[in-house]
């Protein structure tokens, strides 16, 4: 499979109340050139994917499809979206599969005022804006 296939099937287990663990086949047998399988696309996306959970109490994460209040996504040519928050519900993360309008209930959340910062999942890359 290939990147985005591994960030989809990753974040759609963690934000839905799963784990998800990755390993490349080449790096399970140690078979053929087995030390190329650490610069996978796959793996770079899984390294992204660690980077942004460590950064956060992801122990705390609940799923909550309802913070999406339209744009979830149920169309096989539109993954679905996911999403979750912490207990407290001071801050949450959600997965667009792929590019999407969508719209949020954050009254869901503890705050009246938000941040939120965009994350390119394939390389961590961030945009932050109120």
């Amino acid at each position: 499979i290939g990147p985005l296939q591994v960030r989809q099937q990753a974040w759609w287990a963690t934000l839905s109340g799963s784990w998800y663990t990755y390993g490349h086949t080449q790096l399970w047998s140690m078979i053929g050139d087995w030390e190329s399988a650490f610069e996978a696309p796959g793996a770079s996306s899984m390294e992204s994917y660690g980077r942004i959970l460590r950064e956060r109490a992801w122990w705390t994460l609940e799923p909550d499809q309802g913070l999406l209040a339209s744009g979830a996504g149920s169309d096989p040519q539109r993954p679905l979206h996911v999403a979750a928050r912490s207990r407290d519900r001071r801050w949450a993360l959600l997965y667009f599969s792929s590019p999407a309008t969508a719209s949020l209930d954050l009254t869901r959340m503890q705050s009246s005022r938000h941040t939120l910062t965009w994350i390119e999942p394939a390389t961590g890359g961030r945009l932050t804006g109120e």
